[in-house]
């Protein structure tokens, strides 16, 4: 099994992304009230449409696909909506550095920063956790990520359901949905452009596809997420 990535310069037209969750719901047939249990194995879905493109475009989308071969491999996807957070994300700087490895120092109040430190997770979280304390963002910012923001932990995909506020020292914890698909360590980097989940085609006839002959091709194509 192969894991490939969505190509960049090929987003869709249309997209419908969401997560669907597991839940069992049954009716008394009396009295009509309702129980629901929740269970784990709530899974993103990804139905992408493209329409109308070109002869080129189309034949690289097909050549993709066909490497897909149906439901064997995987491909990297990502909300096409938001692929950035609407909150700034902003990553800490580290402290003004005035002093170079010979001693020479700045006394004018003249310095410069090193890089921003990334985001990471601050301590080991188990499975299952609906939030992770995280700490590397810039200081006192409202809002740093926002509702409905994507971050990408190891490799799987999570998306805020509260805002997340960064405290005096860079800190913020984050509520997530779906909850913690594994245990994550302390260090772990906080992705927050693009990130991703690993998906199947839902069946081995998405790459049908409806076109005027030489002219423009259209695709619907519905993806699941490939659970850990």
């Amino acid at each position: 099994m192969t894991v490939y990535t969505w190509p960049t310069d090929r987003g869709p037209s249309e997209v419908t992304f969401f997560l669907e969750a597991n839940t069992l719901r049954t009716e008394s047939p009396l009295s009509r009230t309702t129980q629901v249990l929740s269970r784990p194995g709530s899974r993103w879905v990804a139905q992408l449409g493209f329409r109308n493109r070109p002869l080129a475009w189309a034949g690289e989308i097909d050549a993709f696909l066909a490497k897909l071969d149906g439901s064997e491999h995987e491909v990297r996807l990502w909300d096409f909506r938001r692929d950035i957070p609407r909150g700034p994300a902003t990553a800490r700087g580290s402290a003004l550095i005035t002093e170079f490895t010979d001693t020479y120092r700045f006394t004018d109040g003249t310095g410069f920063l090193d890089q921003p430190a990334a985001p990471q997770t601050l301590s080991s979280t188990a499975a299952n956790a609906e939030s992770v304390a995280t700490g590397g963002w810039a200081a006192n910012i409202t809002g740093t990520l926002m509702a409905g923001d994507y971050i990408g932990l190891d490799g799987r995909l999570y998306m805020l359901t509260a805002d997340a506020n960064s405290d005096s020292v860079g800190r913020a914890t984050l509520s997530i949905r779906p909850r913690l698909r594994v245990a994550v360590a302390a260090s772990v980097s906080v992705v927050t452009t693009r990130p991703t989940a690993r998906f199947r085609l839902v069946d081995n006839r998405q790459g049908q596809n409806n076109t005027v002959p030489g002219l423009f091709s259209t695709y619907s194509l519905s993806f699941v997420e490939s659970l850990p």
